[in-house]
């Protein structure tokens, strides 16, 4: 408010000061129009000036009918009917009439009925207790956190690159993605490209800020990518780009790959400590979400004008892009470019691994070997090759020969190795070993010479226990066999003597065993022994009777009925030929002989 303003307010203040309160409403109107404001904006500026009405406040005044239930109720109605782009799909007179037709509302103190107050009344009651849908999407107050050096704290997070691979007649080229055709409104569209899509992974450096770009070919996140990304950040990449080393602290969303046992494993031999935010808390890192629109608005923005083919040749390009703007942009809280803040960093502050010792510790992590009887194990370390390592100086602990150690390369000093092992007081040993060095012809080069040299391997708290017990074994120097002082009956003492009781007998039947089945040669001696007719009269058309009616197995207890069945058969023999019972009369195999009916 300038001067001429500020004296036409002062004229107001003592016109209303003079005239009655039915006048002041005019002359309120005609302030407004002079100074070109709101009779609203114009009582406030009156009340700056310290001009006062004069009117006793109501006593009820900065109270709401509305209660804090009600107020909450409507709130939490149109907050959840809220879609995730923003778009209220309820709206608050909705949710007030939803609640009215349940009984919900203002109950009147001298008549008891319940009514509804109207949706602005709710509203402003909303927004006094701070539940209005307005204020709920505007989301959460963000904290502060810093970070104590460069590599103290790296942020991790993946995003969906604006390129994706298109087949074609001559090998794969890459092809921007028309935000027209493919978004999360169409899906069918986004499974065409599916695994086609290309990844962005952003690693940056909370304190400076540094930042590391990597791009692949993937449906999504998963471990692999985030393990490869890591360890490329990490690889020193030459002068001109100075961000490497090992974190301290890793920090990143709760992504499938990001907490895979691959990823926490590395980072544990690595010895990082890695912390996952909150879902839906994008804000907690927020350093590397700022690193992902920068990357998307001055690097991504340059693809629309450029031909790119093939993966590497995207890499290429972001490589080089990345080596310049952390070179170059000037950081507007550190007031310096983000390489000359990361090269701040200090020696101690600064965990270094080759390479191919990262890619080792990512594929190796922990492993079990068995000490040997010369006290040494051999690892497979992958980037040094096979080494043995000596761990005579463990027999000194209480390790034994044929006992399990668990093995961890040292990715900060490769080829040594960290072993570790689990006492039976509950602590956990662990030293760090180098490998055993060779001579020419690959003998321990500590080792003592034939002849020259004499070396015995010093004795361990087992070997020195066995010869205690020996020597207890014979303590009085006079006993024949060890430990003959000691009777091994000593603790075996007389049962007493019990009350006996007396029992029901057990009847058991004796077990049937059938008979074993005659051969056809012994039916046939003891049914001639039985009766010799029939025998005498046709035995081969008896045994041929017994082959065909019972085969090899014949039961013994059937021979008195197979007699009988003979005896009849040889009397139908001496019958006529033309004998009608003697034509009706037949014998079938497994059969008995039956009678044709008349």
């Amino acid at each position: 408010m300038d001067k001429a303003q500020a004296q036409i307010i002062h004229t107001l203040a003592q016109e209303l000061t003079a005239s009655t309160p039915k006048g002041r409403g005019e002359l309120v109107q005609r302030a407004a129009l002079a100074l070109g404001k709101s009779v609203k904006t114009v009582y406030r500026l009156l009340k700056e000036a310290g001009w006062e009405t004069g009117r006793k406040a109501r006593s009820d005044a900065g109270q709401s009918a509305v209660d804090e239930k009600l107020a909450l109720t409507v709130g939490g109605l149109v907050t959840r009917a809220t879609r995730a782009n923003g778009k209220r799909t309820l709206t608050i007179e909705g949710a007030c009439r939803l609640l009215e037709a349940q009984g919900y509302g203002v109950k009147n103190a001298e008549t008891g009925e319940v009514a509804m107050p109207s949706p602005k009344t709710i509203s402003t009651a909303m927004r006094r207790l701070g539940c209005h849908p307005d204020q709920v999407a505007r989301g959460k107050a963000t904290g502060r956190q810093r970070s104590e050096h460069p590599n103290h704290v790296w942020e991790v997070d993946s995003s969906v690159c604006v390129l994706f691979y298109l087949p074609g007649s001559g090998g794969k080229k890459m092809r921007l993605m028309d935000e027209r055709l493919y978004n999360i409104k169409k899906p069918g569209r986004l499974v065409e490209i599916g695994r086609q899509r290309v990844i962005r992974y952003v690693v940056v450096d909370h304190c400076s800020h540094a930042l590391y770009v990597r791009y692949e070919q993937a449906s999504g996140e998963d471990a692999a990518g985030v393990l490869t990304t890591l360890i490329d950040a990490m690889s020193d990449r030459g002068p001109r780009d100075p961000m490497h080393g090992v974190p301290r602290v890793i920090y990143m969303d709760k992504s499938g790959g990001n907490q895979s046992r691959l990823i926490r494993n590395f980072c544990a031999t690595l010895g990082i400590d890695v912390q996952y935010h909150a879902a839906g808390s994008a804000s907690a890192t927020g350093s590397v979400e700022v690193a992902q629109n920068i990357v998307e608005r001055e690097f991504e923005s340059r693809l629309r004008f450029m031909e790119i083919g093939q993966l590497a040749q995207l890499q290429e390009a972001a490589d080089k892009w990345r080596r310049h703007f952390n070179a170059h942009a000037r950081h507007r809280r550190l007031g310096c470019s983000r390489n000359q803040a990361w090269l701040r960093i200090t020696r101690e502050q600064l965990r270094v691994a080759e390479r191919d010792v990262l890619t080792a510790v990512a594929h190796w992590g922990e492993q079990e070997r068995t000490v040997q009887p010369d006290y040494t194990i051999r690892v497979d370390t992958r980037s040094h090759g096979v080494q043995t390592y000596d761990l005579r100086v463990l027999g000194l602990h209480g390790v034994h020969v044929r006992d399990k150690v668990a093995v961890t390369l040292n990715p900060f000093n490769a080829p040594e190795i960290v072993v570790s092992k689990a006492m039976p007081d509950g602590t956990e040993l662990r030293i760090h070993v180098q490998p055993m060095q060779r001579d020419d012809y690959g003998f321990d080069a500590d080792a003592p010479v034939i002849g020259q040299e004499w070396g015995r391997q010093q004795s361990t708290p087992v070997e020195r226990a066995v010869e205690k017990m020996e020597a207890l074994a014979t303590a009085d120097g006079s006993a024949s066999r060890p430990w003959e002082h000691i009777d091994a009956m000593a603790d075996v003492r007389e049962a007493p003597l019990h009350l006996r009781r007396e029992g029901t007998q057990l009847e058991t039947p004796a077990p049937e065993i059938p008979a074993m089945p005659l051969s056809r040669a012994q039916a046939a001696q003891k049914l001639r022994a039985m009766d010799a007719a029939p025998w005498e009269a046709d035995a081969r058309a008896c045994m041929s009777f017994l082959r065909e009616t019972y085969g090899d197995a014949i039961p013994e207890e059937s021979l008195p009925r197979i007699l009988e069945m003979l005896r009849n058969r040889m009397a139908l023999r001496t019958l006529s030929p033309q004998s009608e019972t003697a034509r009706c009369l037949t014998f079938t195999p497994r059969q008995e002989a039956r009678t044709c009916s008349a």
